[in-house]
Formats: structure tokens, C-alpha cells, sequence
């Protein structure tokens, strides 16, 4: 998979706080237009998010892993993705049961809307499988929206399964409002803990 011209993933610093949560409240914003109401989307506007991440990055938990995209070294987008300690099965909320020797899953990953399309979201999402498959994990999950289509694509053009598992999100279901999310899958070989290309994974 070749890379977008002029940009480079690393893992984030304290010090990309405030342009991570410039891109996570525009991306919101530009992705969430038609999915969340108004009172919501009014969270994300500049500035407002910089406490929250500073605070995320000066205490990420343990086996949590954040990337930055950067062009011309202004951060473009980011991911983050985490691992649970190795179990035999875990059963997800709404009785999804995934086996398998551990369970990873994408947290977060937004792109600037204006990079959506130039590759930085595949690029990214490639960044993080490979750390969940490094890290010896044999599956990994991550969350949508069930109207944010778009997104819904791009998983499922990554290689990514939908379980057929939907569920309201229960933050926004906390806040009075009804926004069902689904539940995608993608099962990594073994061969891509040995550090194979990421086109051998599943």
C-alpha cells in the first residue's frame, strides 16, 4: 500500500494534544452532521476539546497506543487503538462473543476532512492493525455509528466485518438521546504477528 504523499505516522506526544483535538472536533463535526442532533455536534468546535485530550495523553492507560498523521508536520489525523489482557473468549455487550487468545480494538480514528480520501484514514488504520497484530492479538473490534455510512465503507473496504451486532450507544442513550452503533470485526492470521505485509491480514 503506498503512502499519501508527504505524510508520516508516528506515535503521538503530550505536545499534539491540541491539534488532535482540532481534527477529532472537525472530523465530529464533518461526519456526525447528519447522525447526532445539534446539542451534541456543539461539543465539538475548536478549543474545547484540548483539556480532554491533553488530560487522555498525560494518563493513557496502559497498553493504549496513539499514532498521528502529519504532513509538513501539522497533524492530519490520528487513531487509537488498545489491547485487553489475553483471555480465552470476551463477551461484548448485546452477547457478542469473540474467542480467541486476546481481544484489541480501534478506539478513535478521524482524519482532518479536508485529507478524507488522499489515504491518511487507510494509512492510519493500517498503523494500528499492525500494532494489534505485533502485539500478538488474534482479533480486534472497533465501534460506528450505524448512519455514518461512509464510514461503515471504509471499514468494510478494509477488510473489516460487520457481526450483524447493533446497539444503542449508551453515553448519548445516558444523555436522552436514541443513536445506534455497530459492531465490526477482522480477524488477523498468525502471520502478521511475524510482522508479514499487512495485505496478508484478514
Amino acid at each position: 500500500m503506498s503512502s499519501p504523499q508527504g505524510v508520516e505516522v508516528r506515535d503521538a506526544t503530550r505536545a499534539d494534544a491540541r491539534n488532535i483535538a482540532d481534527v477529532f472536533a472537525a472530523s465530529c463535526r464533518h461526519a456526525y452532521q447528519d447522525v447526532l442532533p445539534p446539542s451534541q455536534l456543539a461539543k465539538y468546535v475548536p478549543g474545547v476539546q484540548i483539556p480532554r485530550w491533553t488530560d487522555h495523553l498525560d494518563a493513557l492507560p496502559a497498553h493504549h497506543h496513539v499514532a498521528v498523521a502529519c504532513h509538513d508536520e501539522h497533524v492530519v489525523g490520528f487513531i487509537e487503538t488498545r489491547h485487553n489482557p489475553p483471555v480465552g473468549t470476551c463477551t461484548f455487550p448485546g452477547g457478542i462473543v469473540i474467542d480467541g487468545a486476546s481481544v484489541g480494538e480501534v478506539t478513535y480514528l478521524f482524519v482532518d476532512p479536508q485529507n478524507i480520501g488522499t489515504g491518511v484514514g487507510r494509512l492510519l488504520l493500517a498503523e494500528g492493525e499492525t500494532w494489534l497484530a505485533t502485539a500478538g492479538l488474534h482479533t480486534a473490534i472497533l465501534w460506528v455509528f450505524s448512519d455514518n455510512l461512509p464510514a461503515c465503507a471504509f471499514y468494510e473496504r478494509s477488510g473489516w466485518m460487520y457481526t450483524g451486532h447493533e446497539q444503542l450507544d449508551a453515553d448519548l442513550w445516558e444523555a436522552g438521546f436514541s443513536v445506534r452503533e455497530r459492531l465490526y470485526r477482522k480477524v488477523f492470521k498468525s502471520a502478521a504477528v511475524t510482522g508479514e505485509p499487512l495485505s496478508e491480514l484478514t
